[in-house]
């Protein structure tokens, strides 16, 4: 559930060159279904500015008929591994220009005994892709490898081992009331049960199929 998360906030710096051609193709063959740093977004020039919010087979416009895409593949150097999820869902808040991304968990998550695996991820918009998500890029450069007290990122087995942002670029497909998500990048990932100061570098990337909530 949303409520056992805090909020996680990241604060504009300058710009991280990072590629997201990759995602186009993904998206292409996909069916419906925090830590603070420098974040740079850049919203396509022939997007107009006019349309609603809005990911797994055919292209993102279409409309959802089959199970959205649950999992994320997650490399930690030479061994890559899928993690399933609960379903994405995606929150657009028109006054704090952010999209929140997160896992549809079970109420049992907030309890001590929960091992599931979760998201949470609050990610500014601007005024352009406010009012037309499609094709938004959203690029996140983290200033530090420190480990930090936040809600933000992704979770494995319940809160044991929290995996928080340090180079990542999402970028946004489609229209509600599904959108498509794809996530590629870096994340620090810390064991909560042991020494949190020391994480290691792994690599995550899927396309997830959120469902828009509806105000």
């Amino acid at each position: 559930m949303v409520g056992k998360h805090w909020m996680w906030i990241a604060a504009v710096a300058g710009p991280m060159l990072i590629g997201c051609d990759r995602f186009k193709d993904s998206a292409a063959k996909t069916d419906a279904g925090e830590s603070q740093g420098a974040t740079t977004a850049t919203t396509p020039a022939s997007q107009t500015t006019t349309g609603a919010h809005p990911g797994t087979q055919s292209s993102p416009a279409t409309q959802p008929t089959d199970e959205p895409t649950r999992s994320l593949s997650i490399s930690d150097g030479s061994i890559s591994k899928s993690y399933d999820f609960p379903r994405a869902r995606i929150r657009i808040d028109r006054d704090e220009k952010t999209a929140v991304v997160y896992s549809d968990d079970p109420k049992t998550a907030i309890t001590p005994a929960h091992a599931g695996n979760s998201y949470y991820l609050v990610i500014p918009l601007t005024d352009e892709s406010i009012q037309k998500l499609d094709g938004y890029q959203w690029h996140f450069k983290s200033p530090t490898s420190e480990h930090q007290e936040s809600a933000g990122g992704v979770f494995l087995e319940g809160q044991r081992y929290h995996l928080q942002p340090s180079e990542v670029v999402a970028e946004f497909h489609g229209e509600g009331p599904i959108i498509h998500i794809g996530l590629d990048g870096d994340f620090f990932k810390f064991d909560t049960a042991e020494d949190a100061s020391q994480g290691t570098l792994v690599h995550v990337k899927g396309m997830l199929s959120a469902r828009v909530d509806v105000k």
